[in-house]
Protein backbone atom coordinates (compact mmCIF):
# COMPACT_ATOMS: atom_id res chain seq x y z
CA UNK A 1 0.00 0.00 0.00
CA UNK A 2 0.98 3.40 -0.96
CA UNK A 3 1.75 5.84 2.27
CA UNK A 4 1.68 8.77 -0.41
CA UNK A 5 -1.51 10.60 0.31
CA UNK A 6 -4.19 10.44 -2.15
CA UNK A 7 -6.68 12.55 -3.54
CA UNK A 8 -10.05 10.93 -3.77
CA UNK A 9 -12.91 12.02 -6.69
CA UNK A 10 -16.59 11.38 -6.18
CA UNK A 11 -18.40 10.86 -9.13
CA UNK A 12 -19.22 14.37 -10.98
CA UNK A 13 -20.09 15.20 -14.36
CA UNK A 14 -18.33 14.49 -17.70
CA UNK A 15 -17.01 17.98 -17.60
CA UNK A 16 -16.70 18.95 -13.97
CA UNK A 17 -14.35 16.60 -13.43
CA UNK A 18 -11.50 18.63 -15.12
CA UNK A 19 -12.56 21.31 -12.92
CA UNK A 20 -12.23 19.69 -9.75
CA UNK A 21 -8.87 18.25 -11.27
CA UNK A 22 -7.28 20.95 -11.94
CA UNK A 23 -8.52 22.73 -8.65
CA UNK A 24 -6.79 20.15 -6.76
CA UNK A 25 -3.48 20.49 -8.71
CA UNK A 26 -3.29 24.11 -8.17
CA UNK A 27 -4.08 23.76 -4.23
CA UNK A 28 -0.90 25.06 -2.19
CA UNK A 29 1.44 22.47 -2.77
CA UNK A 30 2.95 23.18 1.45
CA UNK A 31 -0.18 21.63 2.26
CA UNK A 32 -0.17 18.50 0.12
CA UNK A 33 4.03 17.58 0.36
CA UNK A 34 5.25 19.47 3.20
CA UNK A 35 6.09 17.52 6.56
CA UNK A 36 5.89 19.59 9.74
CA UNK A 37 6.94 18.61 13.25
CA UNK A 38 6.21 20.30 16.43
CA UNK A 39 3.96 19.85 19.08
CA UNK A 40 -0.23 20.32 18.91
CA UNK A 41 -1.91 20.69 22.59
CA UNK A 42 1.77 19.60 24.41
CA UNK A 43 1.80 16.40 22.36
CA UNK A 44 4.61 16.20 19.67
CA UNK A 45 3.62 15.29 16.30
CA UNK A 46 3.94 14.76 12.56
CA UNK A 47 2.06 16.00 9.84
CA UNK A 48 2.09 15.31 6.14
CA UNK A 49 0.99 18.43 5.26
CA UNK A 50 -2.31 18.91 6.80
CA UNK A 51 -3.93 15.40 5.47
CA UNK A 52 -2.51 12.89 8.00
CA UNK A 53 -0.61 13.54 11.15
CA UNK A 54 0.41 10.94 14.12
CA UNK A 55 1.12 12.06 17.90
CA UNK A 56 4.57 10.46 17.94
CA UNK A 57 3.88 9.26 21.39
CA UNK A 58 1.07 7.20 20.49
CA UNK A 59 2.17 6.28 16.49
CA UNK A 60 -0.62 5.46 15.20
CA UNK A 61 -2.08 7.93 11.84
CA UNK A 62 -5.20 10.37 11.90
CA UNK A 63 -6.26 12.48 9.18
CA UNK A 64 -7.33 16.11 9.21
CA UNK A 65 -10.59 17.12 7.26
CA UNK A 66 -11.04 20.39 6.16
CA UNK A 67 -14.18 21.72 7.88
CA UNK A 68 -13.91 25.51 6.82
CA UNK A 69 -11.42 27.93 6.04
CA UNK A 70 -8.56 27.37 7.87
CA UNK A 71 -10.48 25.03 9.91
CA UNK A 72 -9.91 21.05 10.15
CA UNK A 73 -11.04 18.20 11.98
CA UNK A 74 -9.25 16.00 13.32
CA UNK A 75 -10.19 12.22 12.29
CA UNK A 76 -9.31 9.05 12.30
CA UNK A 77 -7.25 7.58 9.48
CA UNK A 78 -7.85 7.73 5.82
CA UNK A 79 -7.11 3.90 6.33
CA UNK A 80 -10.03 3.25 8.84
CA UNK A 81 -13.47 2.15 8.31
CA UNK A 82 -14.79 5.31 10.33
CA UNK A 83 -13.23 7.58 7.30
CA UNK A 84 -16.21 9.98 7.57
CA UNK A 85 -15.23 11.51 11.12
CA UNK A 86 -19.11 11.65 12.42
CA UNK A 87 -17.17 12.74 15.77
CA UNK A 88 -14.18 14.12 15.28
CA UNK A 89 -11.74 13.83 18.08
CA UNK A 90 -10.27 17.58 17.98
CA UNK A 91 -10.51 20.96 16.00
CA UNK A 92 -7.40 22.33 14.68
CA UNK A 93 -7.88 26.67 13.79
CA UNK A 94 -4.89 27.28 11.82
CA UNK A 95 -2.73 30.10 10.30
CA UNK A 96 0.30 29.64 7.90
CA UNK A 97 3.52 31.42 7.54
CA UNK A 98 5.62 30.27 5.27
CA UNK A 99 7.60 27.01 6.90
CA UNK A 100 5.72 27.17 9.97
CA UNK A 101 2.19 27.10 11.35
CA UNK A 102 0.76 28.19 14.35
CA UNK A 103 -3.08 28.17 15.57
CA UNK A 104 -5.11 26.66 18.38
CA UNK A 105 -6.24 23.13 19.32
CA UNK A 106 -9.84 22.53 20.81
CA UNK A 107 -11.27 19.21 21.87
CA UNK A 108 -15.00 20.44 20.93
CA UNK A 109 -16.04 23.96 18.75
CA UNK A 110 -15.52 26.83 21.15
CA UNK A 111 -13.64 24.78 23.89
CA UNK A 112 -10.73 25.94 25.91
CA UNK A 113 -7.89 26.38 23.34
CA UNK A 114 -4.56 24.82 23.64
CA UNK A 115 -1.73 26.04 20.93
CA UNK A 116 -0.27 24.55 18.10
CA UNK A 117 3.24 25.22 16.93
CA UNK A 118 4.73 23.00 13.71
CA UNK A 119 7.66 23.69 11.25
CA UNK A 120 8.64 22.41 8.17
CA UNK A 121 11.46 19.81 8.21
CA UNK A 122 13.98 18.21 5.28
CA UNK A 123 13.26 14.48 6.59
CA UNK A 124 10.25 12.89 5.73
CA UNK A 125 7.40 11.68 7.28
CA UNK A 126 7.94 7.57 7.77
CA UNK A 127 10.70 8.68 9.67
CA UNK A 128 9.92 10.99 11.94
CA UNK A 129 7.42 8.38 12.94
CA UNK A 130 10.14 5.56 12.95
CA UNK A 131 12.51 8.01 15.02
CA UNK A 132 9.76 7.92 17.51
CA UNK A 133 10.00 4.00 17.83
CA UNK A 134 9.78 2.74 21.72
CA UNK A 135 11.77 -0.38 21.35
CA UNK A 136 11.95 -3.62 23.86
CA UNK A 137 14.46 -6.27 22.95
CA UNK A 138 13.28 -9.64 24.41
CA UNK A 139 15.08 -12.83 26.02
CA UNK A 140 18.02 -14.49 23.75
CA UNK A 141 17.26 -17.64 21.51
CA UNK A 142 19.83 -19.85 20.06
CA UNK A 143 19.16 -22.09 17.09
CA UNK A 144 21.57 -23.51 15.01
CA UNK A 145 24.73 -21.36 14.77
CA UNK A 146 22.67 -18.42 15.08
CA UNK A 147 21.74 -16.69 18.78
CA UNK A 148 18.34 -13.83 18.02
CA UNK A 149 16.28 -12.27 20.21
CA UNK A 150 13.15 -10.41 19.23
CA UNK A 151 12.53 -6.33 19.11
CA UNK A 152 9.58 -5.52 19.82
CA UNK A 153 8.07 -1.80 19.17
CA UNK A 154 5.90 -0.65 21.94
CA UNK A 155 3.14 1.44 19.90
CA UNK A 156 2.55 -0.81 17.10
CA UNK A 157 2.88 -3.86 18.75
CA UNK A 158 4.82 -5.47 16.04
CA UNK A 159 7.54 -7.58 17.20
CA UNK A 160 10.52 -8.83 14.92
CA UNK A 161 14.05 -10.88 15.33
CA UNK A 162 17.32 -9.60 15.51
CA UNK A 163 20.45 -11.60 14.89
CA UNK A 164 22.62 -11.26 17.92
CA UNK A 165 25.53 -13.63 16.93
CA UNK A 166 26.68 -15.69 13.70
CA UNK A 167 29.73 -17.54 12.48
CA UNK A 168 30.28 -14.51 9.82
CA UNK A 169 29.94 -11.08 11.42
CA UNK A 170 29.93 -9.19 7.84
CA UNK A 171 27.04 -11.37 6.47
CA UNK A 172 25.33 -11.06 10.12
CA UNK A 173 25.17 -7.25 9.46
CA UNK A 174 23.76 -7.43 5.78
CA UNK A 175 21.10 -10.07 7.33
CA UNK A 176 20.25 -7.79 10.36
CA UNK A 177 19.52 -4.31 7.96
CA UNK A 178 17.33 -6.86 5.56
CA UNK A 179 15.38 -7.69 8.74
CA UNK A 180 15.52 -3.74 10.05
CA UNK A 181 13.81 -2.68 7.11
CA UNK A 182 10.77 -5.36 7.10
CA UNK A 183 10.72 -4.14 10.96
CA UNK A 184 10.04 -0.92 10.07
CA UNK A 185 7.99 -1.58 7.18
CA UNK A 186 5.65 -3.75 9.26
CA UNK A 187 5.42 -0.99 11.98
CA UNK A 188 4.64 2.06 9.66
CA UNK A 189 2.06 -0.53 8.11
CA UNK A 190 0.63 -1.44 11.81
CA UNK A 191 0.46 2.78 12.52
CA UNK A 192 -0.92 3.74 9.51
CA UNK A 193 -3.63 1.42 8.59
CA UNK A 194 -6.70 -0.15 10.49
CA UNK A 195 -4.97 -3.24 11.63
CA UNK A 196 -1.90 -5.16 10.20
CA UNK A 197 -0.04 -8.06 12.21
CA UNK A 198 2.53 -10.77 11.49
CA UNK A 199 4.03 -13.52 13.13
CA UNK A 200 7.23 -14.04 11.76
CA UNK A 201 10.12 -15.41 13.42
CA UNK A 202 13.33 -17.63 13.07
CA UNK A 203 12.42 -20.82 11.78
CA UNK A 204 15.80 -22.42 10.92
CA UNK A 205 19.20 -22.17 11.39
CA UNK A 206 22.46 -24.18 10.45
CA UNK A 207 25.75 -23.77 9.67
CA UNK A 208 24.96 -22.40 6.35
CA UNK A 209 21.28 -20.77 6.39
CA UNK A 210 19.19 -19.03 8.25
CA UNK A 211 15.76 -18.77 7.66
CA UNK A 212 12.73 -16.39 8.81
CA UNK A 213 8.72 -16.77 8.08
CA UNK A 214 5.39 -16.39 8.75
CA UNK A 215 1.72 -14.71 7.91
CA UNK A 216 0.51 -11.35 8.15
CA UNK A 217 -2.71 -9.78 8.05
CA UNK A 218 -3.63 -6.76 7.31
CA UNK A 219 -6.70 -4.22 7.16
CA UNK A 220 -6.10 -1.25 5.01
CA UNK A 221 -10.22 -0.25 4.95
CA UNK A 222 -11.65 -1.91 2.30
CA UNK A 223 -13.85 -4.61 1.57
CA UNK A 224 -12.43 -6.77 3.59
CA UNK A 225 -8.68 -7.42 5.43
CA UNK A 226 -6.14 -9.26 3.37
CA UNK A 227 -3.49 -11.82 4.47
CA UNK A 228 -0.09 -13.66 2.92
CA UNK A 229 2.69 -16.03 4.34
CA UNK A 230 6.35 -15.66 3.26
CA UNK A 231 9.49 -16.89 3.80
CA UNK A 232 12.93 -15.99 3.19
CA UNK A 233 16.36 -17.99 3.69
CA UNK A 234 20.04 -16.01 4.09
CA UNK A 235 23.45 -17.51 3.47
CA UNK A 236 25.52 -17.08 7.04
CA UNK A 237 28.74 -16.58 5.13
CA UNK A 238 27.67 -13.81 2.56
CA UNK A 239 24.25 -12.26 3.91
CA UNK A 240 22.54 -12.78 0.80
CA UNK A 241 19.08 -13.97 0.17
CA UNK A 242 18.85 -18.04 -0.92
CA UNK A 243 16.68 -18.21 -3.77
CA UNK A 244 15.78 -22.18 -3.59
CA UNK A 245 14.49 -22.30 -6.66
CA UNK A 246 17.22 -21.08 -9.16
CA UNK A 247 18.73 -23.65 -7.56
CA UNK A 248 16.59 -26.25 -9.35
CA UNK A 249 16.20 -27.52 -12.63
CA UNK A 250 13.07 -25.86 -14.42
CA UNK A 251 10.09 -27.68 -14.57
CA UNK A 252 8.20 -26.66 -18.06
CA UNK A 253 4.95 -24.67 -17.54
CA UNK A 254 1.88 -25.41 -17.31
CA UNK A 255 1.27 -29.22 -17.07
CA UNK A 256 4.05 -31.26 -14.37
CA UNK A 257 4.60 -35.51 -14.74
CA UNK A 258 5.18 -35.97 -11.54
CA UNK A 259 7.00 -39.51 -12.57
CA UNK A 260 10.08 -37.08 -13.04
CA UNK A 261 12.40 -37.59 -10.49
CA UNK A 262 14.36 -35.26 -11.81
CA UNK A 263 12.77 -31.62 -11.21
CA UNK A 264 12.23 -30.03 -7.76
CA UNK A 265 8.66 -29.03 -8.69
CA UNK A 266 7.22 -32.78 -9.48
CA UNK A 267 9.23 -33.47 -5.96
CA UNK A 268 6.84 -30.49 -4.16
CA UNK A 269 3.55 -31.83 -6.24
CA UNK A 270 4.06 -35.52 -5.31
CA UNK A 271 4.71 -34.54 -1.72
CA UNK A 272 1.27 -32.32 -2.00
CA UNK A 273 -0.68 -35.24 -3.70
CA UNK A 274 0.51 -37.44 -0.54
CA UNK A 275 -0.67 -34.76 2.06
CA UNK A 276 -4.26 -34.42 -0.07
CA UNK A 277 -4.78 -38.13 0.48
CA UNK A 278 -5.02 -37.13 4.46
CA UNK A 279 -6.36 -33.42 3.88
CA UNK A 280 -9.89 -34.27 2.57
CA UNK A 281 -11.28 -30.75 2.30
CA UNK A 282 -8.53 -29.13 3.64
CA UNK A 283 -5.85 -26.53 2.71
CA UNK A 284 -3.67 -28.57 1.06
CA UNK A 285 -6.44 -31.00 -0.98
CA UNK A 286 -7.66 -27.70 -1.78
CA UNK A 287 -4.22 -26.66 -3.38
CA UNK A 288 -3.78 -30.09 -5.05
CA UNK A 289 -7.42 -29.85 -6.80
CA UNK A 290 -6.82 -26.25 -7.87
CA UNK A 291 -3.83 -27.25 -9.74
CA UNK A 292 -5.83 -30.49 -11.02
CA UNK A 293 -3.51 -33.31 -9.52
CA UNK A 294 -4.47 -36.68 -10.72
CA UNK A 295 -2.78 -39.69 -10.66
CA UNK A 296 0.40 -38.86 -12.23
CA UNK A 297 -0.37 -35.29 -13.74
CA UNK A 298 -0.79 -31.53 -12.03
CA UNK A 299 -2.53 -30.02 -15.25
CA UNK A 300 -2.51 -26.48 -14.01
CA UNK A 301 0.46 -25.39 -12.18
CA UNK A 302 0.97 -21.81 -12.02
CA UNK A 303 4.37 -20.94 -13.10
CA UNK A 304 6.54 -18.72 -15.25
CA UNK A 305 9.49 -20.11 -17.04
CA UNK A 306 9.64 -22.88 -14.52
CA UNK A 307 9.17 -20.19 -11.55
CA UNK A 308 6.08 -20.67 -9.14
CA UNK A 309 7.32 -17.51 -6.33
CA UNK A 310 6.47 -20.33 -3.65
CA UNK A 311 7.67 -19.52 -0.53
CA UNK A 312 10.43 -22.01 0.73
CA UNK A 313 12.84 -22.70 3.97
CA UNK A 314 14.59 -25.66 5.01
CA UNK A 315 13.90 -27.95 7.77
CA UNK A 316 15.76 -30.31 9.69
CA UNK A 317 13.85 -33.32 7.21
CA UNK A 318 13.81 -31.27 3.85
CA UNK A 319 12.65 -27.97 2.09
CA UNK A 320 8.90 -26.71 2.95
CA UNK A 321 7.12 -25.16 0.72
CA UNK A 322 4.16 -23.47 0.70
CA UNK A 323 2.26 -23.97 -2.33
CA UNK A 324 0.47 -20.37 -2.75
CA UNK A 325 -2.51 -20.83 -5.16
CA UNK A 326 -5.34 -19.97 -2.90
CA UNK A 327 -7.72 -17.32 -3.35
CA UNK A 328 -8.34 -14.20 -1.02
CA UNK A 329 -11.78 -16.12 1.09
CA UNK A 330 -9.04 -19.11 1.25
CA UNK A 331 -5.99 -16.80 2.59
CA UNK A 332 -6.13 -18.82 5.89
CA UNK A 333 -4.65 -21.70 3.74
CA UNK A 334 -1.32 -19.43 2.98
CA UNK A 335 1.30 -20.83 4.84
CA UNK A 336 0.18 -25.04 4.92
CA UNK A 337 3.20 -26.43 3.65
CA UNK A 338 4.83 -29.50 2.56
CA UNK A 339 8.02 -30.78 3.18
CA UNK A 340 10.41 -32.38 0.31
CA UNK A 341 12.77 -34.80 1.41
CA UNK A 342 16.82 -33.38 1.11
CA UNK A 343 17.25 -36.96 -1.33
CA UNK A 344 14.66 -35.78 -3.20
CA UNK A 345 15.82 -31.82 -3.33
CA UNK A 346 19.00 -33.31 -4.17
CA UNK A 347 18.23 -34.91 -7.52
CA UNK A 348 16.43 -31.74 -8.74
CA UNK A 349 19.19 -29.55 -8.13
CA UNK A 350 20.85 -27.59 -11.71
CA UNK A 351 24.34 -28.49 -9.50
CA UNK A 352 25.73 -29.74 -6.07
CA UNK A 353 25.38 -27.14 -3.25
CA UNK A 354 26.90 -26.53 -0.13
CA UNK A 355 23.77 -24.96 1.55
CA UNK A 356 21.99 -28.29 2.07
CA UNK A 357 22.53 -29.87 4.99
CA UNK A 358 24.87 -33.15 4.85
Amino acid sequence: MSRTASLELKPIGPCRWQIALALALLAPSALAEDVYVGKVAGQDVVTDGLLRFAYLRIGHELSLKERGPNLYAECPSDNSRNWECEEPSGWWELRTRGERITGTWTKTRGGTGRPIALQATPHTYDDVLLGANRVAIGKTVRTGTVTWAMKKELRSGIAYPILLSGPDAAALSRINAALAKRFDDAVLDALTMEAYETDEKILYADEHVVALGGKSAEDGGGAHPTGGYSALTWNLHSGEVVDWETLMRAAPDGAVDLARDDLFLAAVLRELQRAADHDDGGCLSSAAAIMQCHDRTCADVPSLKGRTGWPMYPTGKGLAVAPDVYSETERGCRGETVVVPWREVRRGLKEPSDLLPK
